[in-house]
Parts: structure tokens; sequence; C-alpha cells
């Protein structure tokens, strides 16, 4: 499917005109900070900076408990998104509802690294259970 971004939620939500129909997304294996949250601005500007008022190409996986469609989209040279949110440390990997595994490898490069979220100055102000899990799991592999 193709549709043009005109509006970015937060660091894993977007709008997208599909044809005359504007469906908000949710991108899929990914979760970003809220915006209220420590980290949450620079997500919803990095999404921006990705995708805000571009033509994407997006595979809808399904729909959430808040209706919206659950998406992976593709920027135009084919990367996807969630592994360059996870990548560069705007997101985490959402293991609990995730099937891509090379996101685990992604978020450890990007903690090795210390890329966005991963700083520790951001680690040390923000709680997310995905944070913490990631944390211990790549402690115990030191």
């Amino acid at each position: 499917m193709k549709g043009k971004v005109i509006k970015i939620l937060d660091g894993d939500t977007c709008i997208i005109k599909y044809y005359e129909l504007e469906i908000r997304c949710r991108i899929a294996n990914i979760n970003a900070p809220e915006l209220k949250a420590v980290f949450g601005k620079e997500a919803k500007e990095y999404l921006s900076t990705l995708l805000l008022n571009t033509e994407i190409e997006f595979e809808v996986i399904n729909r959430d408990a808040f209706n919206r469609f659950v998406i992976i989209p593709y920027l135009a040279d084919n990367q996807r998104v969630d592994e360059v949110m996870v990548r560069e440390g705007f997101a985490w990997h959402w293991e609990k509802f995730s099937q891509n595994s090379r996101l685990i490898l992604l978020e450890n490069e990007a903690f090795r690294q210390k890329r966005g979220l991963w700083q520790a100055e951001i680690i040390d102000k923000h709680y997310c259970e995905d944070c913490e899990r990631m944390l211990i799991k790549e402690r115990a592999a030191v």
C-alpha cells in the first residue's frame, strides 16, 4: 500500500492519507517514549524527519486495541522504519508484539553505542519495562 504521512503524533504513531482517508497508524514492533516522557519529543522529531510529508509504502499487519492500523512503513530506500528507529536509539524493540528478531541485534548495537535513549543520563531518568529488561540482559552478557 502507498500513502502520504500527513502528521506525526509521537515516536511510533502517525496519520497517513490513503486515497481520501486519513488513517491513524501505529508502527509495528517498536515502542517509543511517550511525548511527556524523557526523550519523547526527540523520538517524535526523529520520526518526523523520516516520514512527515512523504509518500511511503507500508504493510498493514493488523489493528490494535485502539483501532489503529499496525503497520510496517518503508523509507524510499526500502529500509524498514521500525528498524531505523531502534537502530538509532529512538525506540525500543517491543518483543511482546514483535516477530522481527533483527530488532534485538539493532537494539543491542544502539545500547552499546549509547545512541539516543541509551545515553546514560537518559537511561537514569527514564523507566520503561522494555528498557529495564534490555539493561538486565545486556549487563548479564558483559
